[in-house]
């Protein structure tokens, strides 16, 4: 039925008037019988069109069978989510363009501000019209407005069409649900006749009225483009989501006498063998990520291997309010472009005047030190700039490489805050869990301890727990906030809050943000934030806010999803903000010899080192010649490594020393992990994947490679500067000299092994049984 390089008309008029339109036919006619509605459907005739490119003619003709300014539009989402088809309805007539070289001959009929165009997501039709094609759509309708549900349910859509009263189900779910992948030219057909049709009923003509109308024609192209690319990067990072979850669990599991077990998700179940099988599991009752759940008898006596979970993650909060923003601001619902801190972020454009003047901000803030070390002149002219009054310091970058003290910046902005008598509200928010837990323990550390702490009851309770420790008398589970009254009683008088960037969207939160409307916000991890993301807090916040800090490092990771995605961008690739970026440029962490290498390699030489250990067997590579990567799954393992990491860090354990393991792959993380708990060693927050472990340190550092093949991992430098940046004391590497001298050579690892010389490298066994020394 389609041409992957042709255009279709498809005529839904009756079979006795199918001749009228015989004149556009060069292929061949099937029928089509639309049956979503339930009305006396009579027999329909399809005429399908296939040439070369859409011609102008045959969309002239098409906009004669326009009679009540009004068609139906659906569309297709290809590959990178860039719109590849679309389907465009009259009363009698169906044309559907798959060639996309043709949309641009649909140009002068999607910009008649004569025809209303009834689409369901009309808000990404239009602008991947504009992204893609350069077509500027007006007067587009968007009929899910029409309905109080969520837009990607089911539910809205049957309104959207006149209500699920008069809608066959069936038809209705293998049409507008059911689709996988690329609609067909059918599937697209049927549902651009169905957005017309609705409009051809009564009742739903008041309704249809009401839907939120769009005209891109209206905002200049620079707002345009941001909107359109905001729209794509969502629809990618969605796109990204896995639809297959394999989550970790015990060997075994209990079954009381009720047929009662605990699992963290209702699952797939996979047996001993390795025979997958689906049974039973009734789920009883859920507490943040633990379910329990009634298993048939059939699983009474056996092994749970494997728990997979089916299906993407749902959209949360804040990724559904990011194109809620994007909606409102299309149909002019928002003002949120003409605010100052959105047009310096998106725009470029940084016009000081439109901040407003804030009551007594012209009083100077004293700086006050963290008692274990003064700061030094990089991070103090930091936090002088976030306490400053002036407006020039309204948005301030800071970047910070690793070791820089960066939690010690934010400790001590908080002290001098809180210290003064304009002490603001004041929100600390970063991308992960783990970083608002290190802020909280770097405050802690330094006495502040008039904070608190707003996690997901998803995240806290079954997993997360351990993490907080002494801090826990600060923390809110989002699922006790019920009312002002329960956040004025847990805040307690604090003006210090911190949560992640996810939570900050979330309707839970509301309380505490009526409560205590966010003033300064600092952002840690902000290099791992895109910049889409803060769409969502300037459009809750923005007539409180009065400062906007970004604090983090380029050069280490990246945005989620930045590799499969090349566009996403945080605040620190933008060149116009760039211009208020600070410094950090003194590192404590490091030994100096792994200092040095960094400052040269990753940081043009400008990050100084102040740092006790100046020996160079800070720094060894232990080589696991034996050692072969394997695949397993999408992910990698390399079992000699797990054994030699195992052996180092019994060693370690037995000397009584502070250690973490550290490697590029989740699968032998999980390896290494269930090594530790098999040999009876500690195992709890051992060991990590590079992407959650930045931001964190510990003394040594064991760094599991793995690969012996291909570079993989190390191509990426970002993540590889993270990876070797940890230790305190001591990194040891576990890896192959052959390939970090051959195949590894260029990469960061193997300039740090030349940049170390020959006399770091160690045997494995000599590391094991003789008389290395850690």
């Amino acid at each position: 039925m389609s041409s992957p390089d042709g255009q279709l008309m498809l005529s839904t008029q009756p079979d006795q008037n199918a001749s009228a339109a015989t004149s556009f036919a060069n292929d061949r006619d099937f029928p089509l019988k639309p049956n979503i509605f339930e009305i006396a459907d009579s027999s329909t005739r399809v005429i399908v069109y296939r040439d070369n490119a859409l011609k102008a003619s045959v969309v002239k003709n098409f906009t004669n069978t326009i009679v009540d300014g009004a068609i139906g539009i659906s569309f297709g989402i290809g590959e990178k989510c860039c719109l590849t088809r679309i389907a465009l309805s009259s009363a009698t007539q169906v044309l559907v363009v798959t060639n996309v070289k043709g949309l641009r001959k649909l140009k002068p009929l999607l910009a008649d501000y004569g025809v209303s165009k009834f689409a369901m997501h009309m808000d990404r039709l239009l602008l991947s019209l504009y992204l893609d094609h350069g077509v500027v759509l007006s007067k587009g309708v968007d009929m899910l407005s029409a309905s109080h549900q969520d837009r990607d349910s089911p539910q809205a859509m049957m309104d959207a069409l006149g209500g699920e009263t008069i809608l066959r189900k069936g038809p209705f779910y293998s049409t507008f649900i059911n689709v996988k992948g690329q609609p067909s030219v059918k599937i697209l057909a049927l549902q651009a006749w169905s957005c017309y049709y609705a409009t051809s009923i009564a009742y739903m003509k008041s309704q249809l009225g009401k839907c939120l109308r769009i005209y891109a024609d209206y905002f200049h192209k620079k707002l345009l483009s941001l909107l359109a690319n905001n729209m794509r990067h969502a629809d990618c990072l969605e796109a990204l989501k896995p639809t297959l979850t394999k989550n970790e669990v015990e060997s075994s599991f209990e079954i009381n006498k009720f047929g009662d077990a605990q699992l963290t998700l209702e699952v797939k179940v996979t047996d001993s063998d390795g025979n997958e099988g689906t049974h039973s599991l009734q789920s009883t009752r859920t507490k943040g990520k633990v379910t329990r759940a009634t298993f048939d008898k059939s699983l009474h006596n056996n092994t749970i291997n494997s728990v997979i979970t089916l299906g993407k993650d749902r959209a949360t909060q804040a990724e559904t309010l990011r194109r809620d923003v994007i909606r409102r601001i299309l149909t002019r619902d928002s003002n949120l472009p003409e605010d100052p801190f959105f047009t310096w972020i998106y725009l470029g454009k940084r016009n000081l005047e439109t901040f407003p003047d804030v009551p007594n901000s012209k009083k100077d803030v004293s700086v006050v030190d963290p008692p274990s070390r003064p700061l030094n002149e990089s991070q103090r002219k930091s936090v002088e700039a976030i306490l400053s009054p002036n407006k020039e310091h309204k948005l301030i970058l800071i970047r910070g490489p690793p070791g820089t003290g960066k939690t010690t910046v934010i400790a001590s902005a908080v002290m001098s805050y809180m210290s003064s008598s304009r002490s603001p509200n004041l929100w600390l928010v970063a991308r992960s869990n783990v970083a608002v837990k290190n802020i909280a323990e770097k405050l802690a550390s330094v006495n502040f301890l008039d904070f608190r702490i707003i996690v997901a009851s998803s995240f806290h309770l079954g997993w997360h727990e351990h993490l907080y420790g002494k801090i826990e008398p600060n923390l809110i589970v989002s699922d006790k906030l019920d009312s002002e009254t329960d956040a004025a009683r847990l805040l307690n008088g604090s003006k210090v809050i911190l949560c992640t960037l996810s939570m900050l969207s979330t309707v839970s939160l509301v309380p505490i943000t009526r409560e205590l409307r966010p003033q300064v916000i600092i952002f840690d991890e902000a290099s791992q934030i895109e910049i889409g993301e803060y769409l969502p807090t300037l459009y809750l916040f923005c007539r409180s806010l009065d400062k906007l800090v970004f604090i983090g490092d380029d050069k280490q990771l990246p945005p989620y999803g930045q590799e499969e995605i090349p566009e996403l961008e945080s605040v620190f690739e933008k060149p116009h903000l760039q211009k208020a970026m600070l410094l950090l440029d003194t590192q404590y962490r490091m030994p100096v010899p792994i200092g040095e290498f960094i400052s040269k390699h990753v940081y043009d030489d400008v990050l100084k080192s102040a740092h006790p250990i100046n020996s160079p067997t800070s720094c060894q590579f232990i080589d696991v010649h034996e050692g072969r990567e394997e695949l397993k799954g999408t992910s990698k393992v390399n079992e000699q490594e797990v054994k030699v990491a195992i052996g180092l860090a019994r060693k370690l354990q037995l000397q009584s020393k502070s250690y973490r393991i550290i490697t590029p792959y989740d699968a032998q993380r999980a390896a290494l992990e269930t090594g530790l708990k098999a040999e009876g060693l500690n195992w709890q927050d051992i060991c990590f994947n590079v992407d959650s472990f930045q931001g964190n340190e510990d003394d040594y550092i064991i760094v599991s490679i793995v690969g012996t093949k291909k570079l993989g991992f190390l191509k990426e430098k970002r993540r590889v500067n993270v990876m070797l940046t940890r230790c305190k004391v001591k990194m040891i590497v576990l890896s192959s000299r052959k390939f970090v001298k051959g195949v590894a050579k260029e990469s960061l690892v193997g300039k740090l092994e030349e940049h170390m010389g020959d006399a770091v490298w160690v045997d494995w066994k000599e590391a094991l049984f003789g008389d290395f020394e850690l």
